[in-house]
């Protein structure tokens, strides 16, 4: 019985030996039947010049380029498109001066490279009528090539070192000639559409010399800082890619980029608008239809930015600031109320060699009113709000180095807010810790 299974097991392996050289020896017969020669061969004796279309997909869009003559190309089915002619012939010069580095030919099955269906096609229609398939398969076995063939011809295999897939990279959008968006220097003037007017003032009619944005409309003062970001924000804005180069005007209609439903964005330097740009709809894809004022070509622009000029509040704009001075412009301040009668004169500076070498001279010396034009520089507008009769409480006369004055009185609304009035006008709330606060410091001056 073990004789047995021993013959038995010794059959088996003679078998699987056999097995294996009759395969190896098949295998062998089929490598030996293909003949490869090294060398550099010419894939076609046409020239860019004659090449009267271009044809490819990837990543499921069709490129189908024209070749217009000379060095001009288009789109077939949009010549509007503002196409990177130079990139598209930069495209047909590589692929007729490519050439294989191997030729295979014998006993080709094209199902073996890859080539039974192709990794990527390329189809150039020649100026002479003709055509030219060049179908690329599988990489090497060594990756220092790729196959292909032309027309599927099955008899002939090439090998090249660059693939097709690297010559015919670029995007549609990267093959875009995007226009430019002019940018804006010295800007004198910000407009987004009926959201914000802001006017850039040299000379400041308000108590800080320091301020320079105003309401166009009304000189309100703006926080100078958020309309600089603003116009930072408004500069940067790119388009990201063509949308519509030949647009109609329902489609126009469509991306709200008509005169009663765009919004436009201009920045001024002095009278001349500098910048203009029209925005449209939201796509629905994180960005915006948008274009020149006189341009045909409707383009996206990511929204990041467009967002920011889009949901800008005016009042969110306001210099909320009550006596937005600084220490070094005040010339002299009054506080009166309930128990307060002070009035502080800042101090000229002490001169560096004047000044006391011991630490708690030094510390004495220093002008106590800074402190306290500290705290009335914290006092901002909490909201904007309608006057009511209350309690008055504080009244602040503030004149500043330039000869402009500001008057705040602040009287009693609830227990978290004030109401403040600048020289005699509504101005709105103001938090009452921050003037109780202050009440409490003044109180105390002697």
């Amino acid at each position: 019985m073990k004789r047995s299974v021993k013959s038995l097991a010794l059959l088996l392996v003679l078998c699987l030996f056999v097995g294996g050289y009759v395969l190896a020896q098949h295998l062998n017969q089929d490598t030996a039947q293909v003949s490869q020669t090294e060398g550099s061969f010419a894939l076609t004796e046409h020239t860019a010049d004659e090449i009267s279309s271009l044809q490819y997909t990837r990543s499921e869009v069709d490129y189908h380029f024209i070749h217009a003559g000379g060095e001009e190309w288009q789109l077939a089915d949009n010549a509007a498109f503002p196409l990177d002619a130079d990139a598209v012939q930069t495209m047909a010069d590589k692929l007729v001066s490519m050439k294989g580095v191997r030729k295979l030919t014998d006993g080709i099955v094209l199902s073996d490279y890859g080539l039974d269906t192709p990794a990527f096609t390329v189809t150039v229609n020649w100026s002479d009528g003709s055509s030219t398939c060049y179908a690329m398969g599988n990489a090497t076995p060594f990756d220092d090539g790729y196959y292909l063939n032309l027309d599927g011809d099955g008899s002939t295999i090439y090998v090249i070192s660059t693939s097709l897939t690297s010559i015919f990279s670029k995007t549609m959008n990267s093959l875009a000639v995007k226009e430019t968006i002019p940018s804006a220097d010295n800007v004198t003037r910000i407009v987004i559409g009926n959201v914000l007017d802001a006017t850039w003032q040299e000379t400041s009619t308000t108590i800080d010399p320091d301020q320079h944005w105003y309401d166009t409309a009304t000189g309100a003062a703006l926080d100078d800082e958020k309309i600089n970001s603003l116009i930072t924000t408004a500069n940067s804005l790119s388009f990201a890619s063509v949308s519509n180069a030949s647009p109609t005007a329902e489609e126009l209609e469509e991306y709200h980029l008509t005169e009663d439903a765009q919004t436009v964005i201009t920045l001024y330097s002095g009278d001349e608008a500098q910048r203009m740009l029209r925005l449209g709809a939201d796509t629905g894809s994180s960005s915006y239809y948008a274009m020149l004022p006189d341009s045909g070509i409707v383009y996206t622009m990511s929204s990041t930015n467009v967002n920011t000029l889009l949901n800008t509040q005016a009042d969110d704009l306001a210099n909320r600031a009550l006596i937005p001075l600084d220490y070094a412009y005040l010339a002299q301040a009054d506080f009166s109320g309930d128990g307060i009668a002070f009035t502080l004169v800042p101090q000229p500076p002490v001169e560096e060699e004047e000044a006391e070498s011991d630490e708690e001279s030094a510390s004495g010396s220093e002008d106590p009113g800074e402190a306290i034009w500290e705290q009335v520089q914290s006092l901002t507008l909490t909201d904007l709000y309608e006057m009511h009769e209350g309690t008055e409480l504080l009244t602040i006369r503030a004149d500043s180095v330039n000869g402009m004055s500001r008057t705040l009185t602040i009287s009693t609304y609830d227990v978290d807010n004030y109401q403040v009035s600048v020289d005699g006008a509504a101005a709105g709330l103001v938090s009452a810790d921050g003037v109780d606060k202050l009440i409490r410091t003044l109180k105390n001056m002697k």
